[in-house]
């Protein structure tokens, strides 16, 4: 199942979301003249748990 999605969806899912993001600009929604990248890190809070799990 990993592989199918791996090779068949992988592809499938960009082309979907080009023909989203290709919709919305035509709809108005968004623009491409700027383009901004969320650098933005936050902790799981699975981690935390994770960390005192390994410690004892």
């Amino acid at each position: 199942m990993n592989d199918f999605r791996g090779r068949v969806l992988k592809e499938k899912i960009k082309d979907l979301f080009a023909e989203v993001v290709k919709m919305l600009v035509e709809m108005g929604y968004v623009s491409l003249d700027i383009q901004y990248i969320d650098g933005i890190k936050m902790e799981a809070k699975s981690k935390k748990y994770t960390d005192t799990i390994l410690e004892k």
